[in-house]
């Protein structure tokens, strides 16, 4: 009697071998997982997560734009005080190039926290947006980090992500 094998199982003398994983497998769960977040961010809350990702963005622009004007003002100010301290003709002349520069370094100081504060603010709508996210995503057909973790082995956390992925994607 002929015995024909099981298709995608190879074995020799009653032992399985293991099936072998190449890195094009491992890359492709990263795209699925980086789309499976992106999915967990918007879908069915399309609006709110665009509201977040808007402000978030606007407050980061506003915020580098801002650092960047506080650092340029504060480049030099050091170097023109002591010119116009060396060139002034009278006393009087030098304490108000010197009260100039304190005023022009305090305006840039303050620029540089409000400007600190905005990238702050950035990433706190970015960390408000995630947890309302993952608040919902089970509701919403999307494994938490909590339900990864209990997963056991990363060959089921890959399988996990491949089924949600084909559910929303396909």
């Amino acid at each position: 009697m002929q015995i024909n094998p099981v298709k995608n199982i190879s074995s020799v003398n009653g032992q399985q071998k293991p099936v072998k994983k190449d890195r094009s497998d491992y890359y492709k769960w990263v795209s699925k997982n980086q789309v499976n977040e992106a999915l967990k961010m918007s879908k069915g809350r399309e609006v709110e997560d665009g509201k977040y990702k808007t402000a978030s963005a606007l407050a980061n622009i506003a915020g580098t734009i801002g650092t960047l004007a506080s650092v340029l003002s504060l480049s030099g100010i050091q170097e023109k005080a002591q010119i116009s301290v060396l060139t002034s003709q009278t006393e009087e002349q030098a304490i108000n190039a010197v009260k100039k520069a304190a005023d022009k370094t305090k305006k840039g100081v303050i620029g540089f926290a409000v400007s600190v504060g905005l990238l702050l603010a950035g990433s706190i709508i970015n960390i408000v947006n995630s947890h309302k996210a993952n608040k919902t995503a089970n509701e919403r057909g999307f494994l938490s980090q909590k339900d990864k973790q209990r997963i056991k082995g990363t060959e089921n956390i890959y399988q996990a992500t491949d089924i949600i992925y084909d559910s929303h994607v396909k």
